[in-house]
Order: structure tokens, then C-alpha cells, then sequence
């Protein structure tokens, strides 16, 4: 039987034991991460928003870089180069990658012929007649010739204008032919005996056909401002030619000055073209200064362009060009210093985004946007380009150039939400116009002078 003092160690020690397991216990719970209530699990790390870290602010260039990679899955069919007045970039997405600018060609095109002719520059198309002007029986007793300057804006309006000039000048009968010479053109039209013969049908009533009424009742509308109705009876006369034939001019008989009609400016013949994008037009006006080649070595030369940065099949942009983004800008550049030396404005060239009629008529049209843009586009199969100058409060006229291949209809809104965070980005746009300054018709910029007294041999 354990004696006394045996009970008393044994007991001792089973305490101890006791103190030292309780003692352990305490001290693993207040170790980091140590065992409470038996879980061994390691306590997950922290993370940034716990530990008060906030992720860097998305860039300009990550929201875009979104936008694109969300319509193509990727940048590369896009070229993109925004810039200030300062040179310094804005945004720039393969801004070195050549695209094919489609339209957007036609700045490059009306830089070219507005250089070499000027501004102010008109078309003239000059009327004479053989015989006498006989004016008891209000009538030319001899031939009507027709020639001129081979005038692209000379159109179905201006026939119907010198029939009414004539008119009030006492004419109502050519009793000869009508005689065709060099350079007279209508509705784009180069061949001058079907231009002489469609000039005929518009100017004598007596040989109107139903195209030749719309295209009156066209007229009225356009100079009218849409007011004139279509119930009231054509109140047209022009000038008879009972027995007329269209013939080609040889230029021998002598003959008096009749009529000179007078393009409006050359400028506003340019914004007509760019606002509308005519392809024909922009053949036509570039073909006065060598074509593609001739455009291409003005903008090699006066641009300063390397050669190898731009490459011209067309002068409208039909076909395939090619041209990369940044060069686009460097064009707009010159263009803008081109404009304030020869005292027009940008706007007169190109068309106002939501304001200006044509083809950025219905764009732009969210308030913060409305009339900030001021550019050209250009639209072929699977391919959309827009390039000119936003006008932002913070950085004031910026530089750009889009250029895109891919579906064009939705590459169009792409493009206008690239703009707008381009735009916010700087500040918010500055509106250059609330209104359009671009008339009906280019008739009204016109000039007109009857003149029945001057002889030419």
C-alpha cells in the first residue's frame, strides 16, 4: 500500500501536468494564425480594397482600347491619332498603320485645286448670238452659242436661270440653231452636244417633258426655301426655239456677247462636295490640277508628306488609297494654316457635324457634340474613315483621323464614342456653329450679267 508521501508526489506531478497542458493551449490561441477551437486552417490574406488600396484609374487609351477590342476583339482594324494645336499627342492606336481613307481623300483633293485657283475662283459660261437682236419682235434672228469653262457646279437651275435672265432681257425667240462650243458642261456632264441638248429642253418651255417640270418644280422648291407650292401653276416662260437644232460651234461666225453666268466661288463648290461626298465632283475638280498623281505631289511637296506615306489611285477616294492615320493629321494641319492665311475658316471647306447638310447631317447629334466636329467622312464596302478637328475647351482645336475597316454603319457610332471621350477627356467641346451657313442651292451664290452690246469676231 503507497505511502503518504507516494499519494502526495503522484498527485503533485498529475497537477503539474494539468498546468503545463492549459499553459500550452493558451499560448498557441494567441499566436497569428494560430489553432482557435481546434481549426488549423491559415487565416486568408487581406486583400487591397481591405487594406485600403484602391486599383489605378482607367486611362483614356485602356477605355477606348475597351471599346474597340468589344466590337473587333482587337485594335489592329483600327487607326486612331488625335492631337492638339501644341503637337502633342492625345490618343494614339496604330496611328502608323496604313488604311485606306476612302473619301476623306477629298480634303487632300480640295487643298490641291484651292491652292492652285483660289477661293474666290468662278466658272464662266458665256452666251453670244449671230444675226440681230430685233426688238420689236423680241427675237435673235440668227444662232444662240453656248460655251464655257467647264463648270461642275453648272446644273439643271442654271439652265432654267439664264431662260429667265433672257426672258427679262426682252428675248423670247432664237429663230436659228443652237451652237455648242468648247467647255460647256451640265449636271456634270463633259459631252457638249448631250449637254447642248439637254440645255435646250430645259430652256425652251415648249420642249419640257416631265423631267424637265420636277426638275423646275425642284428649282422653286430649293430657291424658295421649301415655300413654294406645288398647286401653283409654273409661271417659267424661258426662251422659245421653234426651229432649232443643237450643233457643234466652229467658231467662225462673228458674234455679239449675250450673257455671262458666273459659278459661285470656287470654296463654296469645294463644301458643297465635301458635304456631300460627290465622287463625280471631286474627278472633276481634281482633275484640274494632274489627278491622283497631281494630288499626290502636292501633298508630297507643299505638305511635306514622305513619299511612301500616302498612296493615291483616285482624287474622291474610290479605290484602293492608302494612308496612315498620323499623316491624315499632319494634312488637317496644313489645312488649318492654309485657311487662316487665305482667310477662311475650316468650316468653309468641310461640313459641321449635326448642323451642315450631306453626309454629317444626321451625326453628332447628342448636345455635348452638336456643332463641336468639323470634319469629312468616308465610307467604301467594309470600310468607315473620319478625320478633321474637334473643338474642345481644355486643349482647345484637336486633330484626328479614324480610320477603320470593318462594317460601316456601326463603325460610325464607334467612332462618334470615341470622340466623346476624346472630348471629355478634354475638357468638354466648344460648338463652332449652332446653324448652317451653307444655302439651298449653289444658284444663289451665282452671278448673272446681261450684256446685248459687245461684238466678238
Amino acid at each position: 500500500m503507497p505511502t503518504a508521501r507516494a499519494l502526495t508526489t503522484r498527485r503533485f506531478s498529475i497537477f503539474s501536468l494539468l498546468v503545463l497542458l492549459l499553459f500550452t493551449q493558451i499560448v498557441w490561441a494567441q499566436q497569428p494564425g494560430g489553432p482557435v477551437g481546434g481549426d488549423t486552417r491559415t487565416a486568408p490574406a487581406p486583400n487591397d480594397a481591405q487594406l485600403g488600396i484602391m486599383p489605378p484609374p482607367l486611362t483614356m487609351l485602356d477605355v477606348v482600347e475597351g471599346r474597340l477590342a468589344a466590337y473587333t476583339k482587337s485594335d489592329l482594324p483600327h487607326g486612331i491619332y488625335f492631337e492638339d494645336l501644341k503637337g502633342k499627342s492625345v490618343l494614339d492606336i496604330n496611328a502608323d498603320q496604313y488604311f485606306n481613307p476612302a473619301s476623306v481623300t477629298k480634303v487632300m483633293t480640295s487643298l490641291a485645286v484651292l491652292e492652285r485657283y483660289g477661293t474666290q475662283y468662278r466658272y464662266t459660261t458665256r452666251v453670244w448670238y449671230t444675226g440681230e437682236f430685233d426688238k420689236e419682235r423680241r427675237a435673235i434672228t440668227g444662232d444662240l452659242i453656248v460655251e464655257g469653262d467647264a463648270d461642275p457646279s453648272f446644273v439643271n437651275e442654271s439652265a432654267f436661270s439664264i431662260g429667265e435672265k433672257l426672258r427679262e432681257a426682252g428675248i423670247e425667240k432664237v429663230e436659228g440653231n443652237l451652237l455648242v462650243g468648247n467647255g460647256l458642261s451640265l449636271n456634270l456632264r463633259r459631252a457638249a452636244l448631250p449637254a447642248g441638248a439637254q440645255f435646250l429642253a430645259l430652256v425652251d418651255r415648249a420642249r419640257w417633258n416631265r423631267v424637265s417640270e420636277n426638275a423646275w418644280n425642284f428649282f422653286e422648291q430649293v430657291r424658295t426655301y421649301g415655300t413654294a407650292l406645288k398647286s401653283i401653276p409654273i409661271q417659267y416662260e424661258g426662251v422659245g426655239f421653234p426651229n432649232a437644232k443643237v450643233l457643234p460651234d466652229d467658231g467662225r461666225q462673228p458674234r455679239k456677247m449675250l450673257l455671262e453666268y458666273r459659278s459661285a466661288p470656287l470654296v463654296k463648290i469645294v463644301k458643297v462636295m465635301n458635304a456631300f461626298s460627290n465622287n463625280d465632283m471631286a474627278h472633276w475638280l481634281g482633275g484640274m490640277v494632274g489627278g491622283a498623281y497631281g494630288v499626290r505631289e502636292y501633298v508630297i511637296s507643299k505638305i511635306k508628306l514622305a513619299p511612301e506615306e500616302i498612296r493615291l489611285e483616285t482624287t474622291s477616294g474610290l479605290g484602293n488609297n492608302a494612308v496612315t492615320a498620323r499623316a491624315m493629321v499632319k494634312i488637317l494641319r496644313y489645312a488649318l494654316g492654309w485657311c487662316e492665311k487665305n482667310k477662311v475658316a475650316l468650316t468653309d471647306l468641310l461640313p459641321i457635324g449635326g448642323v451642315d447638310v450631306g453626309t454629317l447631317a444626321g451625326r453628332f447629334k447628342q448636345p455635348e457634340l452638336v456643332g463641336s466636329v468639323v470634319a469629312k467622312t468616308g465610307t467604301l464596302n467594309r470600310v468607315s474613315a473620319l478625320a478633321g478637328v474637334l473643338y474642345t475647351r481644355s486643349r482647345g482645336p484637336v486633330l484626328f483621323a479614324i480610320l477603320e475597316r470593318g462594317l460601316p454603319n456601326s463603325l460610325r457610332v464607334l467612332q462618334e464614342e470615341i470622340i466623346g471621350i476624346v472630348a471629355t477627356e478634354c475638357g468638354g467641346t466648344q460648338a463652332v456653329a449652332f446653324g448652317t451657313e451653307m444655302g439651298p442651292s449653289l444658284i444663289e451664290d451665282a452671278q448673272i450679267r446681261v450684256a446685248v452690246d459687245r461684238t466678238h469676231n
